[in-house]
């Protein structure tokens, strides 16, 4: 209740991803030994800071030198969310859910040991088209794709209070 959500006044579905920010025990400055529970965004960063850096901490060790783009982990960090809120799909308070770094770091052991199948990095230029064929097994279940993309830089403009116009490129 005490933390800011979306939507972006553009439209835009903000945050993505959630993670923990009530009642997070954490290092205190008063001494090297001291801990303090603690509530907010600063302390839902840092946890989302650590794991983003053992996932690519993971891949470095499973594929040497194969570093993931950001657009990459952004959809491996969507993909394995664990869905929030009262309604299925993204919102403007959750996002796509809550992070669940194991499942994200699954994952990626998973691909790595299937040979990349299930994560694929890429570019696909204007106009150009990618199939990609989907195999499923005797009993079929949801099937769960997760598209992202490092957008080209926008144009700045001037700060407007509660621009409606799209920032999206």
């Amino acid at each position: 209740s005490f933390s800011a959500f979306g939507p972006t006044d553009d439209g835009r579905i903000k945050p993505d991803v959630v993670a923990s920010g009530l009642d997070v025990y954490s290092s205190i400055a008063s001494s090297f030994s001291s801990y303090g529970f603690y509530n907010g965004t600063s302390m839902a960063a840092a946890s989302v800071t650590g794991s983003t850096a053992l996932l690519h901490q993971l891949q470095d060790e499973l594929l040497p030198g194969v570093v993931m783009h950001s657009s990459t982990l952004k959809g491996l960090l969507i993909h394995t969310a664990e869905e929030m809120g009262i309604s299925p799909g993204p919102d403007y308070q959750f996002g796509w859910g809550l992070l669940n770094i194991k499942e994200a770091a699954d994952l990626v052991q998973l691909n790595v040991g299937n040979g990349g199948k299930n994560i694929r990095e890429g570019i696909i230029l204007d106009g150009e088209s990618l199939i990609i064929p989907v195999q499923t097994g005797s009993v079929v279940s949801d099937l769960k794709i997760t598209l992202c993309w490092t957008d080209p830089p926008g144009i700045s403009t001037d700060p407007v209070l509660n621009s409606r116009e799209s920032k999206l490129v």
